[in-house]
C-alpha cells in the first residue's frame, strides 16, 4: 500500500520504496542491458533518475506529482514527490560518487528547503560484481528532528 491509512492521508514513501528495491533487483538487467553497457550506462547518474523516476510514475499515476530535478533554493534536489501539499524529498547517488555524510547533509538542506521532516537518500550500487544481499539495504538515521532514510538499490 502506497497511501498511508488511519486518518493519514500522505503516502508510504518507505514501502513505496522498498517495492523499488525489488523492482530494481528483478529488472535491472532489463533496464541497463548487459553489464558492459550497465557499467556505461550507471556511469551517469540520469539513468537510475530515469528508471526511478518510471518506477515512481507508473505506481502514482493519479494523485502525486513527481518532478525531477525540483529546485530548493539554488539547488535541486533528484527528485520531488508531492501528494496533498506534502513533499517528499528524494536524492539519487551512484555509490562511491560522494561521501555518505556529505551526500545526508545535502539532503537534510533539501529537506529543510521543502519544508519535509523526512527524506530518502537512494543509494544505486554500479559494481555488478557484488550479490543483492549486499546491494539491497535500509538504513534510517535520524539527526534534528529529521528522518532519512539510506535506501541501497
Amino acid at each position: 500500500m502506497i497511501f498511508k491509512t488511519s486518518g493519514w492521508t500522505g503516502l508510504d514513501m518507505n514501502s513505496l520504496l522498498k517495492a523499488f528495491q525489488v523492482y530494481w533487483r528483478e529488472n535491472s538487467e532489463i533496464a541497463l542491458g548487459d553489464k558492459v553497457k550497465a557499467s556505461a550506462a550507471l556511469s551517469n547518474e540520469a539513468t537510475a533518475h530515469l528508471v526511478l523516476y518510471a518506477f515512481l510514475q507508473r505506481v502514482m499515476n493519479g494523485g502525486a506529482v513527481i518532478q525531477r530535478e525540483y529546485a530548493a533554493g539554488k539547488t535541486r534536489v533528484d527528485i520531488c514527490v508531492t501528494y496533498k501539499g506534502i513533499r517528499y524529498p528524494l536524492e539519487l547517488k551512484l555509490k562511491g560518487a560522494m561521501s555518505r555524510k556529505n551526500s545526508l547533509e545535502q539532503l537534510s538542506g533539501y529537506m529543510d528547503r521543502c519544508g519535509s521532516s523526512e527524506g530518502w537518500l537512494i543509494v544505486f550500487d554500479r559494481y555488478f560484481k557484488k550479490d543483492w544481499k549486499t546491494k539491497i539495504f535500509w538504513k534510517d538515521h535520524n539527526s534534528g528532528g529529521k528522518a532519512m532514510h539510506v535506501v541501497g538499490c
